[in-house]
């Protein structure tokens, strides 16, 4: 962070009032493209050395000592971003003192869809440089240059720096991990990611170990990851299927991936010893939506979408009791981050 003006930068975009997206200029004017370089070589270098590997485990925290935030898609909506920084730089510093520990995890879909989306992913960058004890990036099927491309993210950067810049950014992506484990021992696991299930194809109901398969996610085009990844990116609960059908290729996106049952759900959440899935990738106008029997809370993050009005949420998950196989899920609104409901969830 030496190399570039990172408190000047993070003090620019934490004071920023006007969200109008003709008015937020990029910081230094001519030397903005040297400070986009440089934040990005420093976010691509944090990943590297932190999470090296495409699937991590967190098992060395204090299960009732800490407090986890998990967000769903916020896909370049700048205002929304700014709403939940702003609360969590209060819950980081208030936590210090009060011995608690703040964990923070993005679901992924950062960018595309909204004009803003460049200075969303450079402001989510600083704050998670800034916290980076704090802060977790995991890899939606957004952070992928075909979908850039297609979606206005590549027009966003290109628009005002060279294309050696959407480039950098590309490979910073692959630097993403696609899942996050939180397991307290014998006890209570989540497993976070954008997506959902990955399926065996050639066995549906012999479900994928993910702490034992080895992914080839590290790609900056989704085409060349392999079928695993991209399903950890792509796929849907159904609750609509007919039961003799565990997954189908997925009706809303084109035969894109797949949409899998709670059968396929359950085999896969028991032979992994997962008790509750958080994952982004679908668009619900509540912001979030509860799949089978509430074992998986799927979340979108941002206030509005394609035009469209969200009450965007974010979840809060605690484990008030250590040797306890539970944890607190707590649904909280974006727009004044009051508490919606309160979800025990129990193997």
């Amino acid at each position: 962070m030496a190399s570039f003006p990172f408190d000047e930068l993070w003090n620019y975009y934490l004071t920023v009032t006007s969200l109008n997206k003709h008015s937020i200029k990029y910081y230094g004017d001519k030397e903005a493209r040297y400070h986009m370089e440089s934040l990005f070589q420093a976010a691509s270098t944090l990943y590297s050395s932190f999470y090296p590997q495409q699937i991590v485990e967190f098992k060395n925290f204090s299960p009732t000592k800490t407090d986890f935030f998990f967000i769903g898609d916020i896909h370049g909506s700048f205002s929304s971003l700014h709403r939940m920084i702003s609360f969590f730089v209060k819950k980081i510093e208030a936590a210090s003192s009060q011995q608690r520990h703040i964990k923070i995890i993005f679901l992924g879909d950062y960018v595309d869809r909204n004009p803003l989306d460049l200075h969303t992913l450079v402001f989510l960058l600083l704050f998670n440089l800034k916290y980076p004890k704090n802060v977790l990036l995991l890899r939606g099927n957004h952070e992928e240059k075909t979908m850039n491309k297609q979606y206005g993210f590549r027009y966003s950067v290109l628009r005002q720096f060279p294309r050696s810049l959407f480039i950098q950014i590309s490979e910073f992506f692959t630097k993403l991990p696609l899942a996050a484990i939180f397991s307290v021992p014998n006890s209570f696991s989540i497993i976070a990611l954008h997506g959902g299930v990955p399926i065996n194809l050639e066995d549906p109901l012999n479900p994928v170990l993910l702490r034992k398969i080895e992914l080839k996610a590290a790609k900056s085009s989704i085409l060349n990851m392999d079928e695993l990844s991209q399903q950890i990116l792509w796929n849907d609960p159904s609750e609509t299927l007919p039961k003799s059908v565990e997954f189908c290729p997925n009706r809303y996106r084109g035969g894109t991936f797949f949409e899998f049952n709670k059968q396929i759900f359950d085999i896969f959440m028991e032979a992994n010893n997962f008790d509750l899935m958080i994952r982004g990738h679908q668009q619900f106008s509540t912001g979030y939506r509860f799949f089978f029997e509430q074992r998986l809370v799927s979340l979108f993050s941002t206030e509005k979408y394609v035009g469209n009005r969200i009450d965007g949420c974010i979840a809060q998950v605690n484990f008030p009791n250590k040797n306890d196989n539970e944890a607190i899920v707590k649904l909280l609104h974006i727009r004044d981050f009051r508490n919606l409901s309160k979800i025990l969830s129990k193997k």
